[in-house]
């Protein structure tokens, strides 16, 4: 019964050397040629016998926390996302970014790294004001156009969402303060 390979060459591929040469195959109708069965099992071709004998990697850990990168990623996802259903939906700024925007401050300041706990405080209100410019160049404005209209319009959009903005800051500088608090068992 073959388990495969030892346990230090899981990830290690044996030498060309040392891989078994198939002869090579006759043509049909050349001579030395042998005539196939019908329903006789082919060989199958060698990247998938190769594959078939390949262990497979470990599993991802499912509670694996957050870098720096992954904290702005989820959180610029998610107001990005927020964003563009609420320009779908409404035309502006309204509820699905101010509530993607929150459960993604509270998912990052808990899955984060305690090395990268400072991207989680920082990064929310940075992925916030991208939801807003995304908002503020699709929506239509009477602030003016080109980049002078957008970027008076987010301002505004930021003026009228700065409750957001504080709520989901302080739920992610909270909660990232209560994990590095010492008292944890």
């Amino acid at each position: 019964m073959d388990r495969g390979p030892a346990e230090g060459n899981l990830w290690r591929p044996e030498p060309v050397s040392a891989r078994p040469v198939e002869a090579p195959q006759a043509r049909a109708g050349e001579p030395g040629a042998r005539q196939s069965r019908p329903g006789a099992a082919r060989p199958g071709n060698r990247s998938q016998v190769a594959l078939s004998s390949m262990p497979l990697p470990p599993p991802l850990a499912v509670n694996a926390p957050l870098t720096a990168l992954g904290v702005s990623i989820v959180l610029a996802g998610a107001c990005l996302i927020g964003a563009a259903l609420d320009l779908m939906l409404v035309g502006t700024a309204a509820w699905a970014l101010v509530a993607l925007y929150l459960g993604a401050s509270a998912y990052a300041a808990t899955k984060v790294r305690r090395s990268d706990w400072y991207s989680a405080v920082v990064g929310p209100p940075l992925a916030f004001a991208c939801g807003l410019t995304l908002v503020a160049a699709f929506s239509p404005h009477d602030m003016g156009t080109g980049l002078t209209g957008t970027v008076a319009t987010m301002l505004e959009l930021l003026a009228f969402k700065a409750r957001a903005v504080f709520t989901g800051t302080v739920l992610a500088l909270v909660i990232t303060l209560v994990r590095k608090l010492p008292f944890r068992r």
